[in-house]
Parts: C-alpha cells; sequence; structure tokens
C-alpha cells in the first residue's frame, strides 16, 4: 500500500495522521565538470546538508544549492565528513570548513603533506584522521592523527602504544573514536576514554578490515572485514561483531549507521553480480535499498542504478548515496527521503481497525 492509500485509510477510519515527507532527490554535483561525476560521502545529522566529491572538487549541498569547498576555485579536495548541522566539513587537503571559510588543519611535523581529515564531532571542534610523518615506521607509513590548534598529534603521542594507521569514524561528542591498526590487516581499535583497546575483525579471514561509521552515541562501529565467506559487511556492539551478510555473492560494506545503530546502510554484491546499496536492521536483516524504495515506498528509479549508499541521518529517514545515470551514462548522486518509521505502525493500526470494523458488519 501507498503511503497516500495509507493516510486516506487512516483518515477514513478516525485515526490520527501526518502526512511522511518522502521524496528522491537527485544530485548532479558543482557547475563546469565536463562530466557528471558526483559522490556524496556524507550527511548531517537532521538530513538538510550533503557533501561529496563533484569530479575532483568538494562540495556542500543545502536546500538545492551546490558550494565548491576548496582553498581555490576549482582546487582539488574530498569532502569526507560533516558535522551534525553541516556548518563544519572536513577532508583531505587538510581543512576545515565552515560557513565557507577554509582553515589548514597542518601536518605531522616535517611530513610529506599527505593528510587527510576522516572524521568530525558534531558541534564541529573534534576532528581526527591520518597523517604522515618523516619517522613513521616501518610497519606503515601513516600515523592516526587528532588535529588540533598545534596541527596534526599522533594518536600514540596521546595514548601510546600504537603503531594505528588511522581514525575513520568519531562519535558525535568526540569521545569515541574507532580506525584501523597499522599495519592494515593487523585489525581494529577503539579509542574511548584516552585508552586504546583492540577490537579484531570478523573471523576467518586474512584479518584485513576497515572502519567507516559510527552511531552518534558510539555504541556502534560500522564497516567491512575479510571473512570466511569474504568481504563482509560488519556491525560492532557490546563489544561483539556482528556479521550483516551479503544480498548475494560474496562482497559488502557497511558505510554508516543512524544515531542509535539501529540502522546501517552500505552496499553488497547482489544477485546480477553488480552492486546496490542496502539497509540492514534486526528486524529485516540486509535488504536492497532499491527494492525499499520502489516497492515499498513507490519511487520510479528505473532511470537510475542506483550503486552505494553512503550516509544516513540521525533519524535513519534521510540516507544519501550515489547511482548510475543510466540516460546519460554519467554518476550521480541521490537524497532518499523516506516517511518515519511509525508509517508502519500506522499501517498495522488502519488494518486492524479495518478487519475489526468489517467484522461488526
Amino acid at each position: 500500500m501507498r503511503p497516500a492509500a495509507l493516510l486516506a485509510l487512516a483518515a477514513s477510519l478516525g485515526l490520527p495522521s501526518s502526512a511522511p515527507a518522502s521524496s528522491f532527490q537527485v544530485l548532479v554535483g558543482l557547475p563546469g565538470d565536463a562530466f557528471t561525476f558526483c559522490r556524496p560521502t556524507d550527511v548531517s545529522a537532521d538530513g538538510r546538508v550533503v557533501v561529496g566529491q563533484s569530479g575532483n572538487r568538494a562540495f556542500r549541498w543545502e536546500n538545492g544549492v551546490y558550494q565548491e569547498v576548496s582553498f581555490s576555485p576549482g582546487g582539488e579536495a574530498e569532502a569526507n565528513a560533516v558535522s551534525a548541522d553541516g556548518s563544519v566539513v572536513v577532508g583531505s587537503g587538510v581543512f576545515r570548513s565552515e560557513t565557507g571559510t577554509m582553515t589548514p588543519l597542518g601536518h605531522l611535523p616535517g611530513g610529506d603533506f599527505a593528510s587527510s581529515a576522516w572524521a568530525v564531532s558534531a558541534d564541529g571542534t573534534k576532528i581526527a584522521g591520518v597523517g604522515a610523518g618523516p619517522d613513521s615506521t616501518s610497519k606503515s607509513p601513516y600515523d592516526a592523527v587528532i588535529f588540533g590548534p598545534g596541527g596534526a598529534v599522533r594518536l600514540s603521542d596521546i595514548a601510546g602504544g600504537g603503531p594505528y594507521f588511522a581514525i575513520t569514524a568519531m562519535s558525535a561528542d568526540g569521545s569515541v573514536m574507532a580506525g584501523t591498526l597499522a599495519p592494515p590487516g593487523s585489525g581494529l581499535f577503539v579509542y574511548r576514554n584516552g585508552v586504546v583497546q583492540p577490537i579484531g575483525d570478523l573471523p576467518g579471514g586474512d584479518s584485513y578490515a576497515d572502519v567507516l561509521g559510527m552511531s552518534a552515541d558510539g555504541s556502534t562501529i560500522v564497516g567491512y572485514s575479510s571473512s570466511s565467506r569474504g568481504d563482509e559487511a560488519f556491525l560492532y556492539a557490546n563489544g561483539a561483531f556482528t556479521p550483516l551478510g551479503f544480498l548475494a555473492g560474496y562482497h559488502s560494506v557497511a558505510y554508516d549507521a543512524n544515531a542509535d545503530g539501529s540502522i546501517v546502510v552500505g552496499y553488497s554484491q547482489d544477485p546480477s553480480g553488480s552492486y546496490s546499496p542496502f539497509i540492514w536492521d534486526s528486524a529485516h536483516g540486509m535488504r536492497n535499498l532499491v527494492d525499499v524504495l520502489t516497492k515499498d515506498f513507490g519511487f520510479d528509479l528505473h532511470r537510475y542504478a542506483l550503486i552505494n549508499a553512503t550516509g544516513i541521518s540521525d533519524d535513519g529517514r534521510t540516507i544519501v548515496g550515489y547511482a548510475g545515470d543510466r540516460l546519460t551514462g554519467g554518476t550521480v548522486g541521490f537524497i532518499a527521503t523516506i516517511p518515519e518509521p511509525t508509517t508502519g505502525l500506522l499501517l498495522g493500526l488502519s488494518l486492524a481497525a479495518l478487519g475489526s470494523r468489517r467484522r461488526r458488519a
């Protein structure tokens, strides 16, 4: 049943309802690109602001307006993460951008400038990522770093131990961070309350794993890991890994989770052998996002071959990602806004009431 029919049914039964604001928007990227290549990488907590790549440039999108995020017009940059309200963008460059003002974050002393900011707190004040220094160990040419007023500082200099390869996810308040041990293939870690805890990875694989997202409350980490079944998306919470499976095949990657970690998005190999975005929750498991958007919410997606879902808002209603445009051959971004989860409850109540009315008749 389509949302409009659902609401009409609810109204006819005298049940309270509010129109679910569902939509599917396509992002084509910054003007001036020779071809369309737009890949969103993150979405703000409230779902209003999207950041990502347009060709070799970084962009910020809000209410239909694109803003180039760069130290100079046309300059190469990568936007990797955005603060909760969308005001602060961080990325490779290495930069912090707030209301259009670019601030360099600095590098490790004597480094080769191969730094990148990958995670930012909700208020935009805490930033972390990866950097390279002249004395990086033979185990890894890069170090996990936290950016401060004085530039990049190694996590190993703050918490001891290591080496740590990169910090790639952070909780909303910045108190929890997660990333990859060095060298890559050594497993994953969580940094909490000044202490680094190695957490390993999925069993059965060759130990390669990567963290790509974290819930706002810091309870849930998502990413992918080599497992006995292939490269598999995972969820880590309460001290344990949960393999999320596949749509088909042997490859899946989890990119982001909503505020409490109950909904996860990413991509997986599908039955055709191509890649499709997925949405996961404990009640339904992994589902093809295309099926959810077309069958459950009635979106017409014939023109677009959805590939990956890279971000989700805190309430789980706004999902961003990218797709192939079958008409132009380009790569476009998308923003899918779906009805509130209570719509399912409303449907159940409506059908139950309708059944009761029929029985009384």
